[in-house]
């Protein structure tokens, strides 16, 4: 039997998952009720608000604004008269707006539209947490395919990710606010399913669609490149290409330009607010003499050229890192094959794309949550094939990182807490992604016992290593 075949006692990794899950769910709700009842807890009351179908507009509204404005002016720039003129914090590029101007074409009513897209919205937190249920019975699978776990343990466990998808808070906050971001959410969980059964062309595809409205998804192109996905990469380009010139064609190449002087000035500004949950939003609570309790309608942190450069440099530091970083190991056994490695290093840019935003904020850590639980998953079995010291340290930072991710404290928003150098730990979520990021170096690095070397080298390009050394074994 080979060294890392997990089939050994009564370990079964999903009831180790469920007990994580359950126990992070039961510590972030006694977290979010300190000094109140659980009615009157923030997550409770964004659940039940959204239940009722009754979400707000935070990315619906500007995006409304804007393809109203493209449709009834279109010869005025949407940035010039949308972001800078009505100081709407309108910040997706061009192409994000034709869905909008088909509906507006069609007359359909603003609350028409609201309905719509909130359900939409709705419907895809349920498949999130469905691929976040096959993303954990995939991997299990991965690294045991002989056994048939017992129907009730599944059960359980797809009733946790529901719940836990429901009220990880990153993604009810998003519902709540009414956030494109959890359509955004649903295309990187998804993207996992694809990674993980090696349907890397329809990963690409979902990877660009998601880029449409969030730009710097696009640097997963990049990464893909340079690790010689060709598939992944196809798919990516069958979107992009013919993306980039309907966009060009409808909204020509000058609200482009503006777009990127949006950005620009998003990037050198930030927000103080303590939901923005970044370096720029950690440094402008320390350096400027703005409230992080109060949310800015129309109007940015004030220039500061520490932040400013702060922001850039960790910005630079974290993308290189995700970009450029692979285990020695993986780089000479070709272990890279193998699709949760692979989806590891994924997970890997995921992170570090998030945090290393000039303005992230609580619901944008969505997009975390299927890593987690591949993180998790994938630590537990590592536990149990090479349980030293460092091996669970790792299943406890990776439980840690989810805790402070998922959870809403309520300490954050209370004024004691609000000023420097207390309000550090306002940033909780940002200390969670990088707690994440720490424990998925450390898995990467120390994951070698799972894979046989020799049967990794000897394995025909594509194939499952692991597969490969049981039967010989």
């Amino acid at each position: 039997m080979s060294t890392f075949d997990t089939r050994g006692g009564k370990f079964n990794p999903l009831v180790c998952l469920s007990l994580i899950l359950g126990g992070v769910i039961i510590l972030g709700y006694l977290s979010a009720i300190i000094g109140g009842s659980l009615s009157d807890s923030t997550p409770i009351m964004s659940f039940l608000h959204i239940i009722t179908f009754d979400a707000n507009a935070d990315s619906w509204f500007p995006m409304y604004q804007a393809a109203l404005e493209k449709v009834n002016n279109p010869e005025q720039g949407i940035y010039q008269t949308i972001f800078y003129e009505n100081q709407v914090k309108f910040q997706y590029p061009p192409i994000s707006l034709l869905p909008f101007m088909v509906l507006v074409w069609m007359d359909i009513s603003w609350g028409g539209i609201l309905y719509y897209m909130n359900l939409i919205s709705f419907a895809s937190v349920i498949g999130i947490g469905v691929c976040v249920y096959v993303v954990a019975i995939t991997t299990a699978k991965h690294y045991n395919d002989r056994v048939d776990y017992p129907i009730g343990v599944k059960s359980v466990l797809f009733l946790l990710l529901l719940i836990g998808t429901f009220f990880f808070y990153p993604i009810l906050r998003g519902q709540y606010l009414g956030q494109i971001q959890i359509l955004l959410d649903l295309m990187i969980s998804l993207t996992f399913v694809a990674w993980l059964i090696n349907s890397k062309l329809i990963a690409g595809i979902l990877i660009a669609l998601a880029a449409l409205a969030k730009p710097q998804f696009g640097l997963l192109l990049i990464w893909a490149l340079l690790r010689k996905e060709g598939r992944f990469c196809a798919g990516m380009f069958l979107v992009l290409i013919p993306a980039g010139v309907v966009s060009l064609l409808v909204f020509g190449f000058g609200e482009h330009l503006d777009y990127l002087s949006v950005l620009s000035f998003i990037g050198k500004h930030g927000e103080v607010f303590w939901t923005n949950q970044s370096m720029n939003g950690l440094l402008n609570r320390l350096l400027n003499d703005v409230s992080s309790l109060t949310w800015e309608y129309h109007s940015y942190a004030p220039y500061n050229i520490y932040v400013h450069m702060g922001t850039l440099l960790s910005t630079i530091g974290f993308l290189l890192f995700g970009l450029l970083y692979r285990p020695q190991w993986v780089r000479a056994t070709r272990a890279d094959n193998d699709p949760t490695v692979s989806a590891l290093d994924l997970s890997t840019m995921v992170i570090v794309m998030t945090i290393a935003s000039p303005i992230a904020w609580e619901h944008h850590y969505g997009v975390l949550w299927p890593g987690i639980i591949l993180l998790l998953i994938v630590a537990i079995n590592l536990v149990k094939v090479s349980p030293t010291w460092t091996a669970k340290l790792c299943l406890v930072l990776v439980s840690l990182g989810y805790y402070l991710v998922a959870s809403f404290l309520p300490f954050a928003e209370l004024e004691y807490f609000s000023k420097a150098p207390l309000n550090l730990l306002q940033s909780y979520h940002f200390v969670g992604g990088v707690i994440l990021l720490i424990s998925v170096i450390i898995l990467r690095k120390q994951m070698k016992p799972l894979y046989d070397p020799a049967m990794v080298a000897a394995a025909p390009q594509g194939e499952n290593s692991y597969k490969l050394a049981r039967r010989k074994s």
